[in-house]
């Protein structure tokens, strides 16, 4: 991969997700004290009322959620940045979007009634005086949450006009950019490999948990007690499913491998747990499969990920 490459497929991204603290602080008081005391400004805070926990709690959680599909449809790059694949563009801020709306949602459910957070903040704050005033309203919180994607180009880090920023040659900023191109393409190849690593480990999951429910068992444990038949968990499947979904979000490569990893894993995701349970079949079927596709991925996790070899051929 190169960096022209990179430049048609690829966005920077940031996104702070923010954060809904069931603590309020009083800055005037805090401030008195501080002057008062002369001590340190970190190591002073007068809490004024505390933000019902549980309710704070359900506005975190879906919170918690953005932050998760963020991380998932993107890939680690510098600091704050993460990797977007251009094409995705719109369907990642659809769904982050949609996401914040749920958020929202979240927040009038839960600090939509004043009286009953403020009635709530009294019983959770006992006898400690607090100000009704310190108490965020639910346009507060709404404002908080309601945060946006930033986006920038990749192409910005080596784009003209940088030589009079920083105040050096032309032949000092081809040297920069071809230093800083290398080590984009590390950190694209770094990543890449990250999501196949995440692959790798998901059909091991599979061919573990198959393996080990057809193990022959005695039938009492060594405490004298009926052993218990392994079983499936249901996101043995469904983290196929959501990583076939997520495969063509990441692929940075023009040879769209990882788009195309996507077809064995959702195959391999066609039967749920019980038909796995009822069915030796179809355990003996997607068992053989995922050990075809471990064979072709297993041991060249850390090789390059630009070579053939690595998959085998199967891509």
């Amino acid at each position: 991969m190169n960096i022209a490459e990179l430049d048609k497929r690829a966005l920077l991204v940031s996104l702070t997700i923010p954060t809904v603290q069931s603590v309020s602080t009083v800055r005037d008081t805090t401030r008195r004290v501080v002057a008062e005391e002369n001590a340190s400004r970190a190591a002073v805070r007068v809490v004024a009322a505390k933000l019902p926990t549980a309710r704070a709690a359900a506005v975190q959680s879906r919170l918690d959620a953005v932050r998760s599909l963020h991380t998932a449809l993107t890939l680690p790059f510098i600091g704050q940045f993460r990797l977007l694949r251009a094409e995705t563009y719109l369907d990642y801020l659809s769904k982050v979007q949609s996401a914040l709306i749920i958020a929202g949602d979240e927040v009038s459910a839960q600090f939509g009634d004043r009286g009953e957070v403020l009635a709530a903040v009294a019983k959770q704050m006992g006898d400690i005086p607090y100000d009704v005033g310190q108490i965020p309203t639910e346009q507060q919180l709404m404002k908080r949450i309601m945060v946006t994607p930033m986006f920038l180009p990749i192409t910005s880090m080596f784009g003209a006009g940088m030589t009079d920023k920083l105040g050096i040659s032309e032949e000092e900023l081809a040297l920069m950019n071809t230093v800083q191109t290398q080590l984009v393409d590390k950190v694209a190849a770094d990543s890449t490999m990250a999501v196949v690593a995440e692959v790798v480990a998901a059909v091991t999951r599979v061919v573990e948990s198959l393996v080990k429910y057809d193990m022959d068992k005695p039938e009492f444990n060594e405490e004298g007690k009926r052993t218990r038949r392994s079983g499936f968990h249901a996101t043995m499947i469904t983290n196929l499913t959501d990583l076939a979904d997520r495969l063509p979000a990441l692929d940075l490569t023009t040879e769209q491998r990882l788009t195309t990893l996507a077809i064995p894993l959702r195959i391999m995701a066609r039967f749920d747990t019980d038909t796995l349970k009822d069915s030796e079949t179809a355990r003996s079927t997607i068992l053989k499969e995922a050990m075809e596709l471990l064979g072709d991925l297993g041991g060249h996790v850390a090789e390059d990920f630009g070579s053939d070899e690595m998959f085998g051929g199967l891509l």
